[in-house]
């Protein structure tokens, strides 16, 4: 984020964010921290809700390191109805980002929040998810600036 000159933190710029393509066929294990709405640039109102993520499997990029606690907006319908629910359990979620063509446009992907197997790998890793988010949070707790 740029700081402008009266103090207050302006859009961020220069940086590029996690979006839900980028993890498109990962396990992740997820906190919902928020939800809101604004307007799009087509005008409409799109629900999203801020989260706390873990990648749990494949590979780290160039925006993120696998088993890194991240924190991405989803606004994709059938996610954001999904991980609504979170909010007020506050527990996390453990799933699959899997894509299909969208059956309205097929320039764009439909995403979904898949169950993953019992045996899946990334099963093996929630453990140290859970601990590096509760680390994370007594982080913010002790030093909050």
């Amino acid at each position: 984020m740029t700081q402008s000159n009266d103090g207050i933190f302006d859009e961020a710029t220069g940086v590029e964010y996690v979006k839900v393509r980028d993890i498109d066929g990962r396990a992740i294990l997820v906190w919902a921290t928020g939800k809101g709405s604004r307007r799009g640039n087509d005008g409409n109102q799109y629900d999203y809700v801020e989260c706390d993520v873990v990648v749990l499997d494949g590979a780290d990029t160039e925006k993120f390191t696998v088993g890194e606690l991240i924190q991405l907006q989803f606004t994709t319908e059938s996610i954001v109805s999904q991980l609504r629910r979170n909010l007020v359990s506050g527990r996390p979620r453990l799933g699959l980002i899997s894509s299909r063509p969208s059956k309205y446009n097929d320039v764009v992907r439909a995403y979904s929040f898949d169950p993953i197997s019992e045996d899946h790998p990334a099963r093996a890793r929630v453990g140290a998810a859970v601990a590096l988010r509760s680390r994370s949070l007594a982080d913010v707790a002790q030093d909050p600036f």
